[in-house]
């Protein structure tokens, strides 16, 4: 018992510092008052999923919350329906209430999608989707999230173009940027230094206890405001079906986004199955895919009613609960309930954490993608390559 409730609270850090970092890479620019909105529901999508999932996977001890490859497709998602209805004049209130809403649909499908795989027992054919198409999906999902990284430090679309890489140069955002990269190099130095389920949590309180020190004593008030999110007040639950009955939602701007949408259900589909099938080999054991698919499935369905985001099995926090000690479920459900005390607490954490570690947070988990996308198969041939590469640059250019 002590081994499991040590290891979720070790967890628990990690998933905290993810949310955070998935937050405000959905909720900047025009959104961003709606950060603590959206990291409420992402904190209680990682308590619910983390819970359902602890409790039934085949692959235990698990840990589940929201996948990098699909906040950076939701944040895809929030951009297509906050451009549409600013298009329309909607105030920035209503925005924030549609893109939550688009927020919770999506996680809700995602449910009734995986849940329908598993139902059908059709989980192993979701094994034949060609690999070049899993690379690009994925290779893509990198490049958001670390550009994605950059625009929660400046605030700023960052696109191909170098006209909107000016920003990176400017006395303001440019030292962030600097001490984001070093976060996220320092996270792969420490990792050869202390075991691997450490480098993460030890960078983070290190560089966090560091800045904080910095910027609070001996950096002035206006100066400190640039490195940080607003102050957006303690987290608010967010209650979907008592939103959608109070408020009007653009259920025809929301229609716009099913592309988008539908993007979320695959990307977390095929996510999902790369994360079972790689923690199969890690611990040398057979899932039941079907199984984690309705499993998993039924975790989104519930989230999305509690408000929550999407989420599902996860391999780097599978792995992290297990070298961190843990050896049944419970350390799964102990990760699930520390990060339920922070939600239900109330606590403004978003103030508290520069943006420049939420950037390098990003940045790092972007790199990592594309590093494990660079492990292919060894029958891929450069036809494949090719195909994956022109995947990855339709996604980055047009969505």
């Amino acid at each position: 018992l002590g081994r499991d409730a040590l290891a979720g609270v070790i967890s628990a850090v990690v998933q905290i510092a993810y949310c955070i970092s998935f937050s405000a890479l959905i909720f900047q620019g025009a959104l961003a008052s709606g950060f603590s909105l959206g990291l409420a529901a992402i904190i209680m999508g990682t308590v619910v999923t983390g819970i359902v999932v602890a409790l039934t996977s085949t692959l235990s001890p698990a840990d589940a919350g929201p996948d990098t490859p699909a906040i950076a497709v939701m944040s895809v998602l929030a951009g297509s329906i906050a451009a549409a209805l600013a298009a329309k004049g909607a105030s920035t209130q209503a925005i924030i209430l549609n893109v939550m809403v688009g927020i919770s649909v999506s996680t809700l499908f995602t449910g009734i999608l995986l849940f329908g795989l598993g139902a059908l027992k059709l989980g192993q054919w979701v094994r034949f989707i060609p690999y070049p198409v899993i690379a690009g999906f994925l290779a893509a999902s990198g490049w958001l999230l670390m550009t994605g990284g950059v625009e929660v430090v400046t605030q700023s679309n960052l696109t191909l173009s170098p006209a909107s890489w000016a920003m990176l140069y400017s006395p303001t955002y440019g030292p962030q940027i600097l001490v984001g990269l070093a976060f996220a190099v320092a996270i792969v130095v420490i990792g050869r230094l202390v075991p691997d389920y450490l480098a993460l949590p030890v960078a983070f309180i290190s560089f966090l206890v560091v800045a904080n020190v910095i910027l609070f004593g001996f950096v002035s008030d206006e100066v400190r405001s640039a490195w940080f999110l607003p102050s957006l007040g303690q987290l608010t639950l967010w209650w979907p079906i008592s939103a959608v009955m109070q408020h009007d939602v653009d259920w025809g701007v929301l229609a716009q986004s099913s592309a988008e949408i539908g993007a979320v259900c695959g990307i977390t589909a095929i996510s999902m199955l790369l994360d079972v099938s790689s923690l199969e080999v890690a611990r040398q054991k057979s899932a039941d895919l079907d199984k984690e698919f309705r499993t998993n499935g039924f975790a989104n369905i519930l989230a999305a009613v509690a408000g929550g985001a999407g989420g599902n099995l996860s391999l780097n926090g599978a792995l992290l609960i297990e070298k961190s000690g843990a050896v049944g479920r419970l350390g799964g459900v102990f990760a699930a309930l520390v990060c339920a005390v922070v939600l239900f607490a109330g606590a403004d954490i978003g103030a508290m954490v520069p943006k420049a570690i939420l950037m390098g947070m990003l940045a790092y988990l972007g790199v990592t993608i594309l590093a494990e996308t660079l492990h292919s198969p060894a029958q891929s041939s450069w036809a494949d390559w090719a195909l994956a590469g022109g995947i990855m640059l339709v996604i980055v250019n047009f969505g």
